[in-house]
C-alpha cells in the first residue's frame, strides 16, 4: 500500500507505520491522534496524526519498547506497548463513544427539571446516572454497547418512566414522558431516532 505525500519515508529503517479504523465500521478514522511515549507513559517520544485514509508514520523510531496511544474526541481511547524494530507496523481498532440524549416532559407537557435518568447495563450491572437540566434536556456520554434498563424518577418519586434500549454506537435520541406509573414498555430499541409515544411499545430499528 502506498503513502501518498511520504516521498518513500515509509520505507525508512526508522519509520513506523500503521493505521486507525473503526470497530465494527472498519472505516478508517482520520484526525485521530497518534502517541508514542516510553513504557511509563509519561515521556512522548513522537505524535502524529492520522490522514484522511486513517493512516499515520512517524520516522526517527530507535530500537526499544514504547507505547503507543490512539485518542480522538467521540472515541475511546485505545494505548498497547510494542518493540521496536520488531514491530514496525500498527493497527488500532477503536470504539466509537457512544451517548443517550433527550428531553423529559411531564404528562401535562411542561418539562421536567432535576429528573434523575438512570442506565443500567443488563450484562455487567454497571449503573450510570445524570439529571435533566432546566429545559429538560439530558444527556449520557461514554456508555457501552449493550442493552440497558434505563429508568427517569422526579427528586419525589411521584412520577416515573422505564424502558429498556439497546445501545450500539454513536447517539441514541430517547424522549421521556413521565406519568405517575411505569408504562408497559418492555420492548428494546435500537439507536436511532426513538420519539415512542406515550403509552405505546415502541418501534424497533434496524
Amino acid at each position: 500500500m502506498g503513502w501518498p505525500g511520504c516521498g518513500g519515508q515509509a520505507n525508512r529503517p526508522d519509520a513506523l507505520t500503521g493505521s486507525i479504523v473503526g470497530k465494527g465500521s472498519e472505516n478508517p478514522v482520520a484526525a485521530a491522534t497518534v502517541h508514542i511515549t516510553a513504557v511509563d507513559g509519561n515521556t512522548t517520544i513522537a505524535q502524529t496524526i492520522t490522514d484522511a485514509s486513517g493512516r499515520f508514520l512517524i520516522v526517527g523510531m530507535r530500537d526499544g519498547v514504547y507505547k503507543a496511544w490512539a485518542s480522538k474526541d467521540g472515541y475511546f481511547e485505545e494505548s498497547r506497548t510494542f518493540s521496536f524494530p520488531e514491530e514496525r507496523r500498527m493497527e488500532f481498532t477503536m470504539q466509537m463513544l457512544n451517548e443517550a440524549t433527550g428531553t423529559v416532559k411531564l404528562p401535562d407537557g411542561a418539562v421536567g427539571v432535576d429528573v434523575v435518568i438512570t442506565f443500567q447495563n443488563l450484562t455487567s450491572g454497571e449503573v450510570q446516572t445524570t439529571r435533566s437540566l432546566e429545559d429538560g434536556s439530558y444527556r449520557l456520554r461514554d456508555l457501552k454497547p449493550g442493552d440497558y434498563r434505563v429508568r427517569a424518577s422526579t427528586e419525589k418519586g411521584d412520577m416515573e418512566w422505564a424502558r429498556t434500549v439497546t445501545i450500539s454506537g454513536g447517539t441514541t435520541q430517547l424522549e421521556v414522558l413521565l406519568d405517575d406509573a411505569i408504562k408497559s414498555t418492555e420492548g428494546v430499541e435500537h439507536t436511532g431516532e426513538v420519539s415512542p409515544q406515550h403509552g405505546a411499545d415502541p418501534p424497533k430499528l434496524n
